[in-house]
């Protein structure tokens, strides 16, 4: 899904240049199915991804990232539209956007994240000194040979 930031980036980036409300409003949109669709494949990895005695203590750092910071964002973006103009502020917000979904796809693990991808991808199993896969249930072992 690496379409989707920089896609959505595009469509911020194009606001100021519409002509009018509606044509706004409708890109708009395209902005919100970007971001719904990307929370979900990304909550949902995530999720997949987390071991589950630590799931409810890294969703919840997902949440006070997200919900937590949303008054100091909202009160940085007034300033910088205020300091840029509107038009400006659209094409800050996306190249910034841009960069940041840019930069994560430069990394092997975040390309890798979810997709089964190589084993040297990070997990916290792994960053524990632990194998990343369960042992195998007994009877199940499997010999070399």
């Amino acid at each position: 899904m690496p379409f989707i930031g920089p896609s959505a980036a595009a469509f911020i980036a194009a606001i100021p240049f519409l002509g009018s409300v509606g044509a706004a409003a409708a890109v708009m949109a395209l902005v919100g199915v970007c971001n719904g669709f990307g929370n979900v494949v990304l909550i949902t990895t995530f999720q997949q991804w987390a071991p589950e005695a630590m799931l409810g203590r890294l969703m919840g750092l997902i949440l006070i990232t997200s919900f937590g910071v949303y008054p100091v964002s909202v009160t940085l973006a007034a300033v910088a539209v205020r300091g840029l103009g509107p038009s400006s502020f659209f094409l800050f917000a996306a190249g910034i956007l841009a960069v940041a979904v840019l930069g994560g796809l430069t990394q092997r693990s975040w390309r890798d994240f979810g997709t089964g991808g190589p084993s040297r991808a990070f997990s916290p199993a792994t960053a524990a000194g632990r194998p990343s896969s369960p042992d195998p249930a007994p009877g199940q072992e499997t010999t070399a040979g």
